[in-house]
């Protein structure tokens, strides 16, 4: 994944970031997958959270 395009109520913003997932000996490539995905969706949940968060009265 190169990057990431978010919405904020000033426009989009597109951000970039750099990961380096090494398989390790005897890992299952489609496991980690997996859980690479689970945890970046996981992180982009609590990012959508917070920002709804901030709509507050």
């Amino acid at each position: 994944m190169a990057g990431s395009t978010v919405g904020s109520a000033s426009g989009t913003t597109s951000i970039h970031v750099p990961i380096t997932i090494v398989q390790q000996p005897g890992e299952d490539a489609g496991d980690l997958a997996q859980r690479v995905r689970r945890e970046l969706e996981a992180i982009e949940r609590d990012r959508r959270a917070g920002a709804n968060s901030a709509f507050g009265d």
